[in-house]
């Protein structure tokens, strides 16, 4: 993580004991007809497996479970992946607590790696390199 990465977590408060709280008091999830779009341009109308960096408390990952075979969602703060973890009662979906730089996911091919409301925390180029080796050729990056 580079010293910018650092600053910007430190002075935003996100490690903070209460920061979990207010995101999932305050956030929204993505809507459906983003889903649609996105199935749509995937050209997977059930995707296989979805990958959603930086995942927060799950409201992000969640909304994939109806839609697709296997969801992901990874977080590096662990009071995130708590909260994500019992708010998720479907069996399809999974939390990692890793950064989206390096989700230690190898060897996935997934229809669609999404990144809703947390890109601009993020370091682009890694971020981006780590999300093209976890898709599927023809996959979809949407941030």
């Amino acid at each position: 993580m580079s010293d910018f990465s650092r600053t910007l977590i430190e002075r935003s408060g996100y490690e903070s004991e209460d920061f979990a709280d207010l995101y999932n008091r305050y956030r929204l999830a993505p809507p459906r007809e983003l889903l649609d779009i996105l199935t749509l341009v995937a050209e997977a109308e059930r995707p296989r497996l979805v990958v959603d960096l930086g995942a927060g408390t799950g409201l992000s990952t969640r909304v994939w479970a109806e839609r697709a075979e296997r969801v992901i969602g990874v977080e590096p703060n662990a009071r995130m992946v708590e909260r994500a973890r019992r708010a998720t009662q479907e069996s399809n979906v999974d939390y990692v607590e890793a950064y989206a730089a390096d989700t230690g996911l190898g060897g996935v091919e997934a229809d669609i790696v999404t990144c809703a409301q947390a890109f601009h925390w993020m370091e682009p180029d890694p971020v981006l390199a780590e999300a093209a080796g976890l898709l599927r050729p023809g996959g979809v990056f949407a941030a």
